[in-house]
C-alpha cells in the first residue's frame, strides 16, 4: 500500500472514530446518561462544599480566563487569516485552502449543532460570559480545527521527527488548556468539550480531504 494511501486509511479511521464519539456524546447527553459524570467532573474544579467557588485563588481564575481566550473565535480568526495570508504569499494555495475550510467547517457545524441540541450551560456559577446554547463546545471546536490544521500544514514540511513531535506536543497542550479552561470556568460540561473536539478534529480532516493534493512552495496552483 502506497503512503498517500496508507494515510488516507489512517485518517478514515480517525474520522470515522470521531463520528462515532461525538454520536455517542450526544445521545448520552440527550438521554441524561452522561449528566452526573459531567457533574462530578465539574465538581473537581470547585471547592469542597461550596459549588461556587472554583479552586485556586483568583490569579488562578484570571489566568483561566486568558488560556480560554486561545480558543474564542476572535483569535482563532485573528491567527487563521495571518495564516492564510501567509500560506497564499508564499505559494501554499491548497494549504491556504485546507485552513480556511477546516475554520469554515467548523465554525458552521459548532454553531448549527448547538442550534439543533439547545443544551443549557451548567447551573453554577459562571466565571466567564456567554452567548449560546452549551453542546457541542465552541471553543473545543474551533481550537481543534485550526490548531490541528495548522499542525498538520507545519509537519508535513518537516523532516525531523523531532520536529514533527514537538509541532504535536505544543498544539494537545494548546487544545487540552482550552477545553480544560472551559470546564474550569463553569460554562461548559466535560462532555461537550469531548464533543467539540471530536467535531472540530473531523472538520480538520474533513478539509484536508476536499483540498487535495499538496505541491511543494511556490509551485501550487
Amino acid at each position: 500500500m502506497t503512503t498517500s494511501k496508507t494515510r488516507s486509511v489512517r485518517m478514515g479511521v480517525v474520522a470515522a472514530i470521531a463520528i462515532a464519539a461525538f454520536a455517542g456524546l450526544a445521545f448520552a447527553m440527550q438521554s441524561g446518561a452522561i449528566l452526573s459524570l459531567d457533574d462530578a467532573a465539574i465538581a473537581l474544579f470547585r471547592v469542597a462544599g461550596q459549588p461556587t467557588q472554583p479552586i485556586g485563588p483568583a490569579w488562578v481564575q484570571e489566568m483561566g480566563r486568558d488560556v480560554t481566550s486561545l480558543g474564542s473565535l476572535v483569535f482563532l480568526g485573528f491567527v487563521a487569516a495571518v495564516a492564510l495570508g501567509y500560506l497564499v504569499l508564499t505559494g501554499y494555495m491548497s494549504e491556504a485552502r485546507e485552513l480556511l475550510l477546516s475554520g469554515t467547517v467548523a465554525t458552521v457545524a459548532a454553531f448549527g449543532l448547538k442550534l439543533v441540541f439547545e443544551r443549557a450551560r451548567p447551573d453554577i456559577v459562571h466565571l466567564a460570559r456567554t452567548f449560546t446554547s452549551s453542546f457541542p463546545s465552541g471553543h473545543a471546536t474551533l481550537s481543534v480545527a485550526i490548531f490541528s490544521t495548522l499542525a498538520l500544514i507545519a509537519a508535513r514540511h518537516q523532516h525531523s521527527g523531532e520536529a514533527r513531535g514537538y509541532i504535536c506536543a505544543v498544539t494537545i497542550t494548546l487544545i487540552a488548556a482550552v477545553g480544560l479552561s472551559r470546564v474550569y470556568l463553569g460554562v461548559h460540561y466535560p462532555s461537550d468539550v469531548l464533543a467539540g473536539w471530536a467535531l472540530g478534529l473531523l472538520s480538520s480532516i474533513a478539509s484536508a480531504w476536499i483540498a487535495g493534493p499538496r505541491s511543494p512552495m511556490g509551485t501550487d496552483a
